[in-house]
C-alpha cells in the first residue's frame, strides 16, 4: 500500500507514513523534506524512516528501533557534515561513524492550530534584500555570507523596522524551521522577537506547513516565548550533530 504526496507526487509507503505521523513534531523535519522541499525517502520501515534532501548532502534520521537506526545510520555517506537523528540512542553511534566534533541537542516545537495567530502589528516587515546580507551576518554566525544569501534568494529572511528603524530580523533555516531571529540590543524587551516569530509562523501557515523551530535545550527564556505563542514542544530532544 502507498501514500501519494500532494505536493511533489513521491510515493510514500504507508508503514513509513504511519511512523512518521506518530511523533509529528519530533519527525516533523522528515515530513516536510519529503512534501514541501523535494527531499527523499532513503529508506523506511514501520520502525523508523532515513530522509536527504533532493541533493543528497543533509541527512534527517528518526528510528524508535536502535538496531534499525544503526542500519541505516549505515546508508549516509561517510563525509557527510551535518545530520539530524530524533532519539539519543542514535547519537553515539552517529559520532563513531562520522567522527562529529560537535552536537547541539534542541527541543523541537511547533505550532498545531490551524488558525493563524492573533495579534495586533506593530512593525514594518519587509522581505531582506541581498545587499543587507554583510550587515546581517556581522551580528548572525550561524551561517556565513553565502548562505545568507541563498536564504535571501529562497525569500526566507525578513527584516522589521519600527518608524524606519532596523530593529531586527528572521528567517527560515534550509530545513523550513524557524530560526535566526536577531534583535538590535537597543531595542530588545519591546516585544518584536515575539512579533517577528508570530509573522513568521502565519506566513508559514499560509503556505499550508507547520510552523516549527529548534529551541536550545538550555535556553528556557526562549522556550517560554514558545508556549506563551501557543506552539507545542516534543516529548523528547532532537539532536544536530556535526563538525565543527
Amino acid at each position: 500500500m502507498k501514500e501519494t504526496n500532494d505536493h511533489t507526487g513521491m510515493l510514500l509507503p504507508a508503514e513509513v507514513a504511519a511512523y512518521l505521523a506518530g511523533d509529528p513534531i519530533l519527525n516533523s523535519d522528515l515530513s516536510s523534506e519529503i512534501e514541501f522541499r523535494g527531499g527523499v525517502l532513503i529508506e523506511g520501515s514501520k520502525d523508523g524512516a532515513l530522509v536527504s534532501d533532493r541533493k543528497r548532502q543533509f541527512f534527517m534520521l528518526s528510528s524508535t528501533n536502535e538496531a534499525y537506526g544503526r542500519t541505516l545510520l549505515q546508508l549516509i555517506p561517510k563525509d557527510v557534515e551535518i545530520i539530524q537523528v530524533c532519539q539519543e540512542h542514535l547519537v553515539a553511534p552517529a559520532i563513531e561513524r562520522f567522527g562529529f566534533t560537535g552536537q547541539m541537542p534542541c527541543k523541537r516545537v511547533a505550532y498545531l492550530g490551524s488558525e493563524p495567530i492573533d495579534y495586533e502589528p506593530t512593525l514594518d516587515i519587509r522581505p531582506a534584500t541581498p545587499d543587507l546580507v554583510p550587515f546581517i551576518s556581522s551580528y548572525y554566525k550561524l551561517h556565513d555570507e553565502p548562505d545568507l544569501t541563498e536564504t535571501v534568494e529562497r525569500g526566507d529572511l525578513w527584516c522589521g523596522y519600527k518608524d524606519g528603524d532596523f530593529v531586527g530580523f528572521i528567517g527560515r533555516h534550509p530545513e523550513g524551521t524557524m530560526g535566526m531571529l536577531y534583535i538590535f540590543e537597543e531595542h530588545r524587551r519591546k516585544g518584536y522577537g515575539q512579533e517577528l516569530e508570530m509573522f513568521l509562523a502565519n506566513h508559514i501557515l499560509s503556505l499550508g506547513e507547520m510552523p516549527r523551530g529548534d529551541v536550545w535545550v538550555d535556553n528556557e527564556q526562549s522556550l517560554k516565548l514558545q508556549e506563551k505563542m501557543g506552539f507545542t514542544a516534543a516529548a523528547t530532544l532532537i539532536y544536530w550533530l556535526f563538525h565543527r
